[in-house]
């Protein structure tokens, strides 16, 4: 299993009811997305594996936890970038 997929299980384990503590999964979830916003940071083949979880990291926006700035990082300078639908990141950040 590679460093993003691991990232990712954590990031689709969103049950915060669950959670023990609220703030100490929160501090977690903070840290896998300050290790995204790396792995993608001018890397145009992890933004383009990262591009198809652009749903998740919207749900994750109110959090507060680095996903508006993952979502950018992803966005920039992305060779598909012409051919993706922006509308629903763009309907989501802007509510």
């Amino acid at each position: 299993m590679r460093a993003h997929e691991i990232a990712m299980i954590v990031v689709k384990h969103r049950d915060l009811k669950a959670a023990a503590s609220k703030e100490a999964y929160l501090k977690v979830l903070e840290k896998v997305y300050i290790f995204l916003i790396k792995f993608v940071r001018k890397n145009s083949d992890n933004q383009i594996i990262m591009l198809k979880h652009i749903d998740e990291f919207l749900q994750d926006i109110v959090l507060g936890v680095h996903a508006l700035e993952l979502i950018a990082e992803i966005l920039r300078d992305n060779p598909k970038l012409q051919t993706y639908n922006i509308e629903p990141i763009i309907v989501e950040v802007c509510s």
